[in-house]
């Protein structure tokens, strides 16, 4: 996760997913992987706690590509600087939007939203236990299954879990 208005932060993580991701190295990379890094991969990937986080990115970026083509004559960061100050006023947006998270930002952005401090190990298992718990209701009240059914039916799933670890716990000391 982002601490807040990390110096060097974006630049960090945007070589990360290219070369770890992509698997693109730095000299390599054009306007089409960096578009796929910043649109792609920061917004799926990358967890804020303010909007406000998202606003150094652009000027971080920008910054070192344009140091890369003056620096190193690097031939493609004259067109990246270009796309980078293209997209900048809707960068935003896209950290913002819930259809571009992927699974983990999800469920980070979910917590924070009812309240908990997902940065805090104990806060974050507290809405996990939370989430999981309302997860299994609404499923089985899906079904149809009345409130006395679904307890029932929650017990039933509990008892099953505590044999299945018991076994395989038995199982590892043979």
């Amino acid at each position: 996760m982002l601490d807040s208005f990390l110096s060097g932060f974006w630049v960090r993580a945007f070589l990360d997913f290219g070369y770890n991701h992509e698997g693109i190295a730095l000299p390599s990379m054009g306007r089409q992987e960096v578009e796929r890094v910043v649109s792609d991969y920061f917004p799926r990937k990358i967890s804020l706690r303010s909007p406000e986080e998202a606003d150094s990115a652009m000027p971080e970026l920008i910054a070192f590509w344009e140091f890369l083509g003056r620096e190193f004559a690097l031939q493609t960061a004259q067109s990246v600087v270009g796309y980078l100050r293209e997209v900048q006023p809707s960068f935003r947006s896209w950290m913002l939007d819930p259809s571009k998270f992927g699974m983990a930002k999800s469920f980070f952005m979910a917590g924070q939203a009812a309240g908990f401090d997902m940065t805090d190990k104990s806060e974050m298992n507290a809405f996990a236990a939370a989430y999981n718990a309302d997860s299994v209701r609404d499923g089985l009240e899906a079904t149809g299954a009345s409130p006395e059914e679904a307890r029932r039916e929650r017990k039933k799933r509990a008892r099953s879990i505590r044999r299945k670890i018991k076994g395989a716990s038995r199982k590892r000391r043979k």
